[in-house]
C-alpha cells in the first residue's frame, strides 16, 4: 500500500516527538521495509541532460532497509533521480527524508502538485551533518520554491503532492561517481518547531569548536589605527589579518619590519594576534611587472623573505599565510598556475618553519572554494608541511551553503596530505552594494544579517580561524563594492554588521558551543551555548520566504540579532517566536 498506513515502530524516535510537540503530525510515505522495496520507486537518468548513468536498489537504511540511488556522471549529465507516484495525494507542508550522501553531490527533492507543476527544492545538508559517513535528516518545506516549471508555473504548491523525487544532482566537481542512500520518507502537515531543552535532539559539534572568540578575526588595511583596533577588541575579535608586503620590507637583500612592529605591539597590548599574508611580488625579483615569482631564484628570494619574517616575529603573537587568492589573475600574475604556486608554497612554508619552528602558516586562501585548484595544489604537495589550508568562501547568498563544499575540501585534504591539516577561513565578507545602495539602511541591515550568519556558520563548521572582511569601509562611494564590506563606516560609525557581531560575541563571551539542535525544518539552525547559570539557544533560518514558528520553554527571554529585547507571542499560555530568514538570528536565554 502506498502511501503506507502503518508507521514502522523504528520510526517512533525523538525527532517525531519534537514534531508532535510542535503541533505537526508526520506520516509515512515509505520506510522501504517491504519485500519489493525500493519499488514502486523508479530510476530516472535525467535524460534531458544526456550522459548520466546509475541505478536504484535496496540497501541498508537508517533503520532496517533503505534505498540506494547510485549515480555515474563521468560520461556527462547533471543528475539522476528516484521517483515515486503517490496512490493517494498528500496535503504536505513539508517532506522529511533520512539521507547518507557524499559531500561531492547535492541532494534535491522534487514534488508535483494538482496543476502538474513541478517544484524543485534543495535539500541542503544541515550544519550539524559534518560527518560525511553519518546519516542526517532533512525536513524541507514544499509550499513554495523559486525553481519551478509546468502547470501553474508560479512557484506555489497548489493542492496536494501527487509525486516526489529524490535527486543526486549538480556535483561540485565534474564526473562525479557515487551513491546517495535515503530512508524513512515522511510528509508533515505543518512546519513548526518546539524548543525544549529537556527533549531536544542534540548533535555533536566539531572538536575544538567550543569558543567563538578564540577564532574570530577581521581583515585590516593599515598598520596604525587605534580607533579601529579598539572597536574590534571591544567586539570580541582576537585576530586581525593584514598584508605583509614583500616589497615594503625587503630593500636590496635587507629586511625592515618596523612598519609592522607598531601594529603587532598594538595588537599584543589588546590581547590580540596578527595573521600576516606573505605577499606579493617584488620588483627586484620579478620576470615581469607585478608578476608573482616564476623562476627558482625568485621563489628562493620569496623564501628568504618568509624566513626573515618568521625569525623577526618569533617572540610575538603572529602567524602566516602564503599569498592571497593565488587562484585568480587579480593576485597571481601573469595568470594562475597551480604548479608555480605550489613551488612557492612549499618553499615559503618550509622557510617559515626554519625561521620559527613554532610558527603556524597556511596555504593561500583561495577565492571561493575552488576545489579544482585545491585538488591539484594538494596533489602536488602544496600543504605537505603547512599547518592549515586557506579558503575564502565568498557568496552573495546564505553562508550556510558553504558547509558541504568545506566538507568536500576536508575529504580532499585527508586523502592527499598525511598530516590532514585543518581548513582556515582567512577571508569572507559581504558588501552592502550587493543588495542595493551600499549606504541604504536596508542594504546595510541585509549585510549585517549575512555577516552574523557567516560567523555562526564558520563557528559551526569548526574553523580554527574565521576572518571577516572587512573592518572598515575602504571609501565612501555607495556604488563601489570594495567601499562597502566594512563592519564600520568610513567615518568609524557602527554598521548593523558590527552591532550584530558584537551581540553574538557578547552572548558567546562566557558560554561555549555545546551542541547543535536537530530542528524541523532543517533550514532552521539551532546552536546551544552552555553558560554557568543558563543556556542560550541561537536560532536562525537559511530558507527565504518560509518563516518558522518556534515554541519557547517556560521562563525564556528572547533578543534579536541586534541585541534588542523581543516580546514573544503568547497563545494558550504558550510563548512562541517567529524565525524569519530576513531578520537573522534570535537568542533565546533559558535559565538553568
Amino acid at each position: 500500500m502506498n502511501p503506507r498506513a502503518l508507521v514502522h515502530c523504528s520510526l517512533l524516535t525523538t525527532s517525531l516527538l519534537i514534531a508532535s510537540r510542535a503541533g505537526a503530525a508526520e506520516h509515512v510515505i515509505d520506510d522501504f521495509e517491504s519485500a519489493g522495496a525500493p519499488a514502486p520507486w523508479v530510476f530516472y537518468d535525467g535524460a534531458e541532460f544526456p550522459g548520466a548513468k546509475g541505478s536504484l536498489a535496496s540497501s541498508p537504511g537508517h533503520e532496517g532497509k533503505g534505498a540506494r540511488l547510485s549515480y555515474d556522471l563521468s560520461g556527462g549529465g547533471q543528475y539522476v533521480a528516484a521517483s515515486l507516484s503517490l496512490d493517494t495525494p498528500v496535503a504536505a507542508k513539508a517532506l522529511a527524508v533520512w539521507i547518507k550522501s557524499p559531500p561531492a553531490i547535492r541532494v534535491t527533492l522534487r514534488v508535483v502538485d494538482d496543476t502538474g507543476q513541478t517544484l524543485q527544492l534543495p535539500a541542503q545538508r544541515p550544519l550539524y551533518a559534518w560527518d560525511s559517513a553519518a546519516w542526517y535528516r532533512v525536513v524541507v518545506p514544499v509550499t513554495e520554491s523559486s525553481q519551478h516549471w509546468g502547470g501553474a508555473d508560479d512557484g506555489v504548491l497548489h493542492g496536494s503532492v501527487h509525486s516526489m523525487s529524490v535527486l543526486a544532482a549538480d556535483p561540485y566537481e565534474p564526473g562525479a561517481v557515487g551513491a546517495v542512500d535515503f530512508d524513512e520518507v515522511m510528509w508533515l502537515d505543518e512546519v513548526a518547531f518546539a524548543l525544549d531543552p529537556a527533549t531536544m535532539v542534540r548533535a555533536p559539534v566539531p572538536a575544538g569548536a567550543a569558543r567563538l572568540r578564540d577564532r574570530l578575526g577581521a581583515n585590516i588595511h593599515f598598520t596604525s589605527d587605534d580607533k579601529a583596533l579598539d572597536a574590534l577588541r571591544d567586539a570580541g575579535f582576537r585576530w586581525v589579518r593584514m598584508d605583509l608586503f614583500w616589497s615594503t620590507v625587503e630593500h636590496q637583500g635587507a629586511y625592515d619590519f618596523s612598519a609592522y612592529d607598531g601594529l603587532v605591539n598594538a595588537l599584543e597590548s589588546r590581547d590580540m594576534q596578527a595573521h600576516f599574508i606573505l605577499c606579493y611580488g617584488h620588483e627586484d625579483h620579478a620576470s615581469g611587472p607585478g608578476w608573482a615569482p616564476q623562476t627558482d631564484a625568485e621563489v628562493e628570494a620569496f623564501g628568504d623573505y618568509a624566513q626573515a619574517a618568521a625569525e623577526h616575529f618569533a617572540a610575538k603573537p603572529v602567524q602566516f599565510e602564503v599569498w592571497n587568492e593565488a587562484n585568480i589573475e587579480a593576485f597571481w600574475k601573469p595568470a594562475p598556475d597551480v604548479t608555480r604556486y605550489t613551488a612557492l608554497a612549499k618553499e615559503a612554508v618550509h622557510r617559515v618553519h626554519l625561521g620559527n619552528p613554532s610558527a603556524l602558516v597556511s596555504t593561500t586562501g583561495t577565492a571561493g572554494v575552488d576545489l579544482e585548484f585545491l585538488r591539484d595544489c594538494l596533489a602536488q604537495g602544496c600543504a605537505d608541511e603547512a599547518d592549515a589550508v586557506g579558503v575564502h568562501p565568498y557568496r552573495q547568498g546564505g553562508p550556510e551553503s558553504a558547509g558541504q563544499e568545506i566538507l568536500r575540501l576536508r575529504e580532499l585534504i585527508a586523502a592527499a596530505v598525511p598530516a590532514n591539516p585543518p581548513v582556515w577561513q582567512t577571508e569572507w565578507g559581504y558588501s552592502s552594494t550587493w543588495y542595493g545602495d551600499g549606504h541604504a539602511q536596508e542594504s546595510r541591515e541585509r549585510q549585517g544579517v549575512l555577516a552574523v550568519r557567516e560567523a555562526l556558520t564558520s563557528w559551526g563548521l569548526g574553523f580554527p580561524l574565521a576572518v571577516y572582511y572587512d573592518t572598515r569601509d575602504d571609501g565612501t562611494d555607495p556604488t563601489e563594492k570594495e567601499h562597502n564590506f566594512g563592519l564600520l563606516t568610513h567615518e568609524y560609525g557602527d554598521k548593523p554588521a558590527m552591532v550584530a557581531l558584537r551581540t553574538l560575541s557578547g552572548f558567546a563571551a562566557d558560554r561555549s558551543l555545546s551542541a547543535f539542535g536537530v530542528a524541523s525544518p532543517s533550514s532552521l539552525h539551532v546552536m546551544e551555548l552552555e553558560g554557568a547559570a543558563d543556556r542560550v539557544y541561537v536560532l536562525w533560518s537559511s530558507a527565504e520566504g518560509t518563516p518558522v514558528p518556534v515554541r519557547l520553554p517556560a521562563g525564556a527571554s528572547v533578543r534579536s540579532a541586534m541585541g534588542d529585547a523581543l516580546t514573544p507571542d503568547t497563545e494558550g499560555g504558550v510563548a512562541s517566536v517567529m524565525i524569519d530568514e530576513r531578520s537573522g538570528p534570535v537568542y533565546v536565554v533559558v535559565p538553568k
